[in-house]
């Protein structure tokens, strides 16, 4: 089963992936990462779930890259990792910080939640890389 990342402002798209328990809780504390060339990240962990969210890289400045092939690629990628559809995975655009949010529901008591994080990010990253993004035009 497809889970269709979709376009939303900020707001939506944190009505959208919220869970609840999120409501009435401390601001999440995010982990970033910056090893990877297709795209920056950071995660967090909020009750059983993995919230994530991606942003361009200098390297990855198109719209095609960002607006088409990164969530079709993540789309892709994260169900084959998270072995999850709709609705355990959900994923936004905000606008107005230009970003992915994904949401991987009831993951975190599943094996090591760091291990499946680190194999995310590598498995996206060499999906994107064997994209060429770096070649596509701005």
């Amino acid at each position: 089963m497809n889970f269709q990342p979709i376009s939303t402002t900020e707001q939506e798209a944190t009505t959208l992936l919220a869970s609840q328990d999120d409501q009435g809780v401390a601001a999440l504390q995010f982990v970033p990462t910056t090893d990877f060339t297709t795209f920056r990240a950071e995660h967090a962990f909020s009750g059983d779930d993995i919230v994530f969210h991606f942003f361009r890289t200098e390297e990855n400045p198109g719209e095609e890259y960002w607006g088409t092939i990164f969530p079709n690629v993540l789309s892709e990628v994260a169900q084959e990792v998270f072995q999850a559809g709709y609705p355990r995975l959900k994923a936004a655009f905000t606008r107005e910080h230009d970003s992915w949010w994904m949401r991987a529901g009831s993951f975190v008591n599943v094996g090591l939640p760091e291990e499946r994080v680190k194999r995310f990010y590598a498995a996206l990253d060499q999906a994107l890389e064997a994209r060429n993004v770096k070649n596509l035009p701005v």
